[in-house]
């Protein structure tokens, strides 16, 4: 179990082009963090794009969460860094899952 990890790293398959993964992240990731973390305290988000690859940054109980995006033609591969506290009242093994289900939805 992953109680006290900070960093959640997935790859998630997709069959659609890397300008509608992008355009789907874009308008609706932040819902889906909502969904997937725990009190679904997630605000602020702010994503930057460049090409293909992604960054972001929000708030979630009050720490701040930031992360990684990169979208290839099959994949799109993420990094959460989450705050060193966040494993004490977080299992990072269960956001890990949660995170990936929400943006496999996302991109079905």
């Amino acid at each position: 179990m992953g109680l006290f990890g900070s960093d959640i790293q997935k790859t998630i398959p997709h069959g659609l082009s890397p300008n509608e993964v992008i355009r789907r992240l874009k308008a609706d990731l932040e819902q889906r963090l909502q969904q997937a973390y725990p009190d679904g305290d997630i605000r602020n988000l702010r994503q930057i794009w460049s090409g293909t690859d992604g960054s972001f940054t929000c708030s979630a109980g009050g720490r701040e969460i930031s992360g990684k995006m990169s979208v290839t033609t099959s994949t799109l591969s993420f990094e959460v860094d989450l705050p060193m506290l966040a494993g004490f009242a977080v299992d990072t093994d269960e956001l890990a899952d949660s995170v990936s289900a929400q943006i496999s939805a996302l991109l079905q």
